[in-house]
């Protein structure tokens, strides 16, 4: 039995009412299966019952005459915990180390697909299954016709495991700089249309300087002085009339004249009123002199206009700002704050320019190590599957990977590979996707696979169309290889060819037939057989005879 550790296998997989299967399970092994029987038996069914448990698209047809739907199950198994904790992290959690697709295809041609009992998308299902599976033949998304694959590929022939992952944790960087930088630059030009208005709000603010103690401050001498300009005006003009009023009956000047007067009589009672004036002149004295007191204290009218000037300054900032100092004083801060971040975001801004710059020949240099790698690596490994896939019987086929540098660095560096071949003498080279049949891209990746070490994700290995026009010793050759990629892998894969199947640690055999049904009808089945071990060779050497 094959060394799966870190890996998953297929283990089993049933369907229900599917095409000509009513109802059976397939048990798979972890190594070499080899899915064989007749031609229209129903062998290619079991493969297209993966692609639907892979995210394939569905149709109506598949769907068992009669029946109003169809389902099929498939179930796998694994102990590696990074399996583990991919599924817990997608929100399909595992459940007792296995994973479960479902799908029911109904006969309107609409379908639901579960995984590990949930409900879930066909993109969720290709995205988990293309992880772990790889279809090769008449499937769509084949990878090796993908250059991101071939260059997967290439690094893992070259080992730039090491290399790839610091230059990738380097890209990493610098693409996450370059959002910053495109962030903070739509920043600065937004912040600097605003930079002027910012500049001339704060140069006003700051002109006044304004603090609610100088405001109270002012409040208080203004009411200071009006209250004493209002004083000073009718003290002055009580006092005039008082002291020196020429036109005033009751002036201390009139009433010292009248006691002059009134003193050269010689009637008692005139002079007693005399007595009565003198001690009124005192009294107006008194108050003439206390009043010329208060008209000693000193206005300053300027200083009266020159606070009232700068209340009313005052006045027009809370207008614009908020209504109150506090507000004004608040809105100041938060203008500085704006203006401020200009500063910032530029600071930021050639921070991160710099940095992308000082990453970026990091990078580079990491990229001319990995391409001068790739170069090389290029050359050893296109040898090697030329002879590979020339010892699987593709006679006179030359496999050449070019890797060619381009001007701007990627996520794998600024290399660019095509994956060339020329699949007949002298007919040159091509990209593979554009002459390869299903059969000779098959065998090329088989070689792919003999080659590499596998230590990539992929850990179930479908082939259709791999004995594809060939037999006799090319078939004992790919059978060989196939149970070589299956020491690693599990192996899947379509044959009509004994000498495939001899090699297999499972065989699965379809076959067909008529049955009647409860009405008496006519329906074509196909049934699944499975053998193992000494049943493997005796099935073989049973179809070679056939």
């Amino acid at each position: 039995m094959p060394n799966l550790k870190n890996k998953l296998m297929l283990d089993k997989l049933t369907v229900n009412n599917f095409a000509t299967f009513t109802s059976q399970t397939i048990h798979f092994d972890s190594g070499f299966n080899a899915i064989v029987g007749e031609t229209g038996s129903g062998k290619s069914l079991i493969l297209e019952a993966l692609q639907l448990i892979f995210g394939g698209r569905s149709d109506k047809k598949c769907v068992r005459q009669g029946s109003e739907f169809a389902v099929i199950e498939a179930i796998f198994t694994t102990d590696d915990k990074s399996i583990f904790n991919y599924f817990e992290d997608s929100g399909f959690p595992i459940i007792e180390k296995e994973i479960v697709i479902k799908r029911i295809v109904y006969d309107s041609g609409k379908s639901k697909i579960f995984l590990n009992h949930q409900t879930t998308t066909t993109a969720a299902i290709i995205k988990a299954t293309r992880r772990f599976v790889d279809l090769v033949g008449q499937f769509e998304n084949q990878k090796l016709m993908s250059s991101k694959y071939q260059m997967v590929l290439l690094d893992s022939f070259a080992k730039n495991n090491q290399l790839l992952d610091e230059y990738i944790n380097t890209y990493a960087k610098i693409t996450e700089l370059e959002k910053t930088v495109e962030t903070l630059s739509r920043k600065q030009l937004e912040l600097e249309q605003k930079k002027d208005y910012l500049t001339f709000q704060i140069s006003e603010i700051s002109k006044l300087n304004p603090s609610t103690e100088e405001e109270n401050e002012l409040l208080r001498v203004k009411a200071e002085l009006v209250t004493l300009q209002s004083e000073l005006k009718y003290i002055v003009s009580a006092n005039k009339i008082i002291s020196d009023g020429e036109e005033s009956p009751c002036s201390i000047e009139q009433i010292k004249q009248a006691i002059k007067i009134l003193s050269s009589s010689k009637n008692k009672d005139i002079l007693s009123q005399v007595e009565s004036l003198q001690s009124a002149a005192g009294i107006l004295e008194d108050v003439s002199f206390t009043l010329s007191k208060f008209t000693d204290r000193e206005f300053d009218p300027e200083l009266l206009e020159s606070t009232v000037d700068k209340l009313d300054q005052y006045q027009a900032l809370k207008r614009k700002f908020g209504g109150t100092t506090t507000s004004v004083l608040t809105q100041f801060t938060e203008l500085q704050n704006e203006l401020n971040s200009i500063s910032n975001v530029e600071t930021k801004l050639n921070e991160s320019k710099e940095a992308i710059t000082l990453l970026t020949s990091k990078a580079k240099k990491i990229a001319e190590a990995l391409h001068l790698s790739r170069h090389t690596s290029s050359c050893i490994l296109s040898e090697k599957l030329t002879k590979s896939v020339q010892h699987l019987r593709m006679e006179g086929a030359q496999i050449e990977l070019k890797v060619q540098k381009s001007n701007n660095l990627g996520p794998t560096g600024f290399s660019e590979i095509s994956f060339m071949a020329q699949t007949n003498p002298g007919e040159g080279f091509h990209k593979l996707s554009d002459i390869a049949s299903g059969g000779e891209l098959s065998r090329i990746l088989l070689s792919m696979r003999q080659i590499l070490s596998v230590n990539d994700s992929i850990s179930v290995f479908l082939f259709d169309e791999i004995d594809t026009g060939v037999g006799g010793k090319t078939a004992t050759t790919i059978g060989k290889a196939l149970k070589e990629v299956s020491k690693d892998s599990q192996v899947i894969a379509i044959t009509h060819l004994p000498q495939i199947a001899i090699n297999a640690d499972k065989l699965i055999e379809v076959t067909k037939s008529a049955k009647s049904s409860a009405n008496d009808n006519i329906r074509t089945e196909s049934i699944i057989n499975e053998h193992y071990g000494s049943k493997v060779k005796e099935h073989a050497e049973l179809m070679a005879s056939l």
